[in-house]
Parts: structure tokens; C-alpha cells; sequence
């Protein structure tokens, strides 16, 4: 991850978020977060 992605992911974890919604793939490598894509 970026360093600027790394900071969202750490931010999520911090306070208990589990999903995002992002067209950055790079969050995939992430396994806490499950990724939400828009239909």
C-alpha cells in the first residue's frame, strides 16, 4: 500500500471499521476491510 493508503486502512482498523467503498484495488491486500463496489 501507499503510505497515504496505509494511513486509511490503520485509521479503519483503529476504530472498528470493516468495509470501504473505494475504487483502489490495493485495499484488497488489506485483510480487515472488505471491499464495497458500486453497481
Amino acid at each position: 500500500l501507499l503510505p497515504n493508503d496505509s494511513l486509511i486502512a490503520a485509521t479503519c482498523k483503529h476504530y472498528g471499521i470493516k468495509k470501504i467503498a473505494t475504487f483502489d484495488d490495493d485495499f484488497k491486500r488489506v485483510d480487515f476491510l472488505e471491499i464495497v463496489k458500486m453497481k
